[in-house]
């Protein structure tokens, strides 16, 4: 029976297009609010510290706080469904582990009761292989 003991693996994937798209349109967002503060800094420096300038540069402050915590919550979604893709991965994995188990178990009996070629023996094993196979 050792010889039909497969190693099992998962195999994860995340489907990060949509992942990948909103992260550049974020990381768009957040370079052009750097370029907003950085601009805002040259006209504080160009015409003094009245509070136009200090108004705008505040602004621009507010939108690259807002584009950042839009970023972390997008790895945040991100990680949750990667998490529940594994936990789901990992139960059916459990699944499987119970039924090659289970099917292993009857053919042992079968091959006992009815013998290596029997019927019973031989359906018991073409299923344990494809659960193997899995």
């Amino acid at each position: 029976m050792s010889e039909s003991i497969r190693k099992v693996s998962t195999i994860f994937t995340i489907d990060d297009n949509e992942h990948n798209k909103k992260l550049k349109q974020i990381n768009a967002q957040y370079k052009l609010t750097q370029s907003e503060i950085k601009l805002a800094g040259e006209r504080l420096n160009q015409f003094g510290k009245n509070t136009d300038d200090l108004k705008y540069k505040q602004e621009a402050l507010s939108k690259q706080t807002d584009t950042l915590k839009e970023k972390i919550n997008l790895y945040k979604e991100s990680l949750e469904k990667a998490s529940n893709r594994a936990q789901e991965n990992n139960k059916k994995l459990q699944e499987l582990k119970t039924t090659k188990q289970n099917l292993q178990t009857e053919y042992k009996n079968a091959i006992k009761l009815y013998g290596e070629e029997s019927d019973e023996a031989i359906k018991l094993k073409e299923q344990l292989e494809k659960v193997s196979e899995q």
